[in-house]
């Protein structure tokens, strides 16, 4: 039966939200896992700081237990939220919060036993005190449990199109756990630092999510009931999920995990040093299709796929431009980059760094199209391409770790992804959205202009040799005005968006001009 609720927050403008607090989410990220980065060098050794990443290979794959249930949520909720239906609502949330809460237990003793073995496993040298990594690591598994469990409320208030609040907490919650890691690292907690602010961030995110959804179902005038109705129908879904999520999850987290295995935690930190500028960029490149995912959802639910197909065709075009400056950039600019950040003697090497940012491109588009498929109610042929995928990287990592080294397991997700969803997604893309052949004719211009402006200003960016900061910015601001000089120059639609932009800011300057032009 349907029943309409209330106040229905507008697409638009909870995208708009979605995507603008998700990158403030994101610069927080990037002080933590960038700018804090020397600080962490400094207070934790080299070798126990490679250790933990290796550490947090493992713990990455206990989350792999959870089967994808937050995505399912979000996009049932949002689509149960588009026809307006009451009764799927309450069902999905409440099947959704008993299976969160069975899987968190899950999560938590199954890596209390592992990490009795874990030690062990990475075969660290004698030097290293194991005994820190292990209690770290089991601090940062509860953590771990925290926010997995939250996830799925901020799905459900996802699900309601709820784009200020959900932002505005883990906006807060992630600048709170920055400072205490600093507070902790001046102290002297030393590795402890690192750890202990996840459960500070799982709790807060939790404890705060909950409030906020109490409040959303008041305001939409929504019962606040849960209903396992929807628990079938769910773990259906999560039947599909788990073994694609589960191998996916390991297969992009194995990395660091062999190489501290074969090469060693030095090793492990010139890898992960390296691809942490084009890692931290792929989040600000992607993110503007999984800000769309609610909206996607809630409009196939409302049956309108027009709309839809004409917003993820600007939203192509927008990624496409955002590609080209930031893959061009990171093969000119991350070795200067790393050794001004770290110090030479963690960069991996140009070639590996290449790898790294072709990698990079793969990686936003077969994710950014999966997640926009996802939203599209593809979640089985999804499940399969990933399962296929991972399943296929798994054994190129470990003969690429023991043949080629670092070079070997840089490579092997490439040859995986090129073999299954980098042609896969763009396919059911394309069939879910009824592309016409004017379409791909016109994304394929995009894709020319592109790379006629991306491929001369790298080659120029490799030449140079920059031995400051202020030379590094100075470069690097004149490749990036260059590069959007150049596109405008040769893109259509980039002018016709540059002025829909002006356009827009300047229906807003001309009011507060006239306010203060009669306030005189």
């Amino acid at each position: 039966m349907n029943s309409k609720p209330g106040e229905r927050l507008s697409r638009k403008k909870t995208t708009a939200w979605n995507l603008t607090l998700e990158y403030v989410v994101i610069v927080i990220s990037i002080v933590s896992r960038i700018i804090l980065v020397p600080l962490y060098l400094r207070y934790v050794p080299l070798d126990v700081y490679g250790a933990w990443l290796a550490t947090g290979n493992v713990l990455v794959w206990l989350t792999a237990i959870d089967p994808g249930l937050s995505s399912i949520l979000q996009q049932r909720i949002a689509a149960a939220y588009g026809k307006m239906d009451i009764q799927e609502i309450q069902g999905y949330v409440g099947s959704g919060l008993l299976l969160s809460i069975l899987i968190s237990i899950l999560i938590i003793i199954s890596g209390l036993i592992i990490s009795n073995f874990m030690i062990s496993w990475l075969r660290l040298p004698s030097s290293i005190d194991t005994g820190i990594i292990l209690h770290a690591f089991r601090i940062s598994l509860i953590g771990s449990v925290l926010m997995i469990f939250s996830f799925s409320i901020i799905a459900v208030n996802r699900g309601f199109q709820s784009g200020i609040g959900v932002g505005s907490i883990s906006a807060v919650m992630n600048l709170l756990s920055v400072g205490v890691t600093v507070i902790l690292l001046l102290r002297g907690f030393g590795l402890y630092a690192l750890a202990a602010p996840s459960v500070i961030n799982g709790s807060g995110l939790i404890l705060a999510n909950l409030v906020y959804m109490r409040w959303r179902f008041h305001k939409g005038k929504i019962p606040f009931r849960f209903s396992l109705n929807r628990i079938g129908v769910v773990s259906k879904f999560m039947s599909v999920t788990f073994v694609a999520r589960l191998a996916n999850v390991v297969s992009k987290n194995v990395d660091l995990f062999v190489i501290g295995r074969y090469l060693g935690p030095e090793a492990v930190a010139s890898f992960n040093l390296t691809r942490r500028g084009p890692e931290m960029s792929q989040m600000f490149v992607e993110r503007p299709a999984t800000a769309f995912m609610p909206a996607i959802s809630h409009l196939t639910g409302s049956g309108e796929m027009e709309k839809a197909r004409a917003v993820l065709l600007r939203l192509m075009r927008m990624m496409i431009w955002l590609l080209g400056i930031v893959v061009g950039g990171f093969i000119a600019f991350n070795g200067d980059f790393v050794r001004l950040w770290v110090g030479s003697h963690l960069f991996a090497g140009q070639t590996i760094n290449v790898l790294f940012c072709f990698g990079l491109l793969l990686s936003v588009v077969t994710i950014s199209l999966g997640n926009l498929c996802f939203a599209l109610g593809n979640i089985k042929g999804n499940s399969i391409a990933t399962f296929a995928q991972a399943v296929l990287s798994l054994p190129l990592i470990l003969l690429g770790a023991k043949h080629l080294g670092s070079l070997g397991v840089a490579l092997a997700p490439i040859i995986a992804t090129l073999a299954v969803t980098a042609w896969y997604f763009p396919l059911s893309f394309s069939r879910l959205l009824k592309l016409k052949p004017e379409d791909c004719r016109a994304i394929g211009r995009e894709l020319i202009a592109v790379l006629t402006v991306t491929v001369p200003l790298t080659l120029c960016g490799v030449m140079f040799q920059l031995g400051s900061w202020s030379s590094f910015s100075l470069v690097v601001s004149i490749y990036a005005i260059s590069y959007v000089a150049g596109l405008y120059a040769l893109s259509a639609n980039l002018r016709m968006e540059s002025r829909h932009v002006f356009s827009r800011l300047s229906g807003i300057a001309k009011p507060l001009v006239q306010e203060h032009a009669n306030f005189k």
